[in-house]
């Protein structure tokens, strides 16, 4: 599967499985029932990807390569929020098959001293069923925010649920 990256850095940007982009305000991450969404932050916007499991050795690593040169090194905050159980249940890439591997990717591949934050979606309402939930990462003054809705209903018909859950450190 090829890696998209997405043109530009609007307001707002929908990031669908292997897809990387950048965006002002909010990155949306649709359909996240196994795949992991992974959003950069920094005090000029957000840079994300969504990681599906059957990604391959190689797409994954174009998928960090698109991070770089969308200027990862600059972004000092680094969160992945996804359903980890189902996504280690069916991942092939045994440096991506824990929290921990996770986090030492991610530094060793785009910001050496980042903060990681991780958080599992699947104590979440209609987290394991259907086509999972929409994400949506907000970037505010000293982070991001992050809300959900069920896929495909969220949308802007329903407001999403803010993620007042505990954030793992990393």
């Amino acid at each position: 599967m090829a890696i998209v990256s997405m043109p530009g850095c609007p307001p707002s940007q929908s990031l669908v499985e292997y897809t990387v982009g950048a965006a002002q305000n909010e990155c949306i991450y649709p359909g996240i029932l196994q795949c992991l969404s992974i959003t950069g932050f920094s005090v000029h916007g957000l840079l994300g990807t969504h990681v599906s499991p059957g990604i391959s050795e190689d797409d994954l690593d174009m998928t960090f390569n698109v991070l770089r040169s969308g200027g990862a090194i600059g972004f000092p905050m680094w969160y992945v929020v996804g359903n980890f159980p189902k996504h280690f249940a069916d991942i092939k890439i045994k440096k991506w098959n824990s929290m921990t591997k996770i986090a030492k990717e991610i530094r060793s591949r785009l910001n050496k001293s980042a903060s990681i934050y991780m958080f599992d979606v699947s104590s979440l309402p209609n987290s394991s069923s259907g086509f999972g939930l929409d994400i949506f990462a907000r970037h505010g003054v000293h982070g991001v925010a992050f809300s959900y809705g069920r896929a495909g209903r969220s949308g802007r018909q329903q407001a999403p649920q803010l993620i007042n859950g505990a954030f793992l450190t990393y």
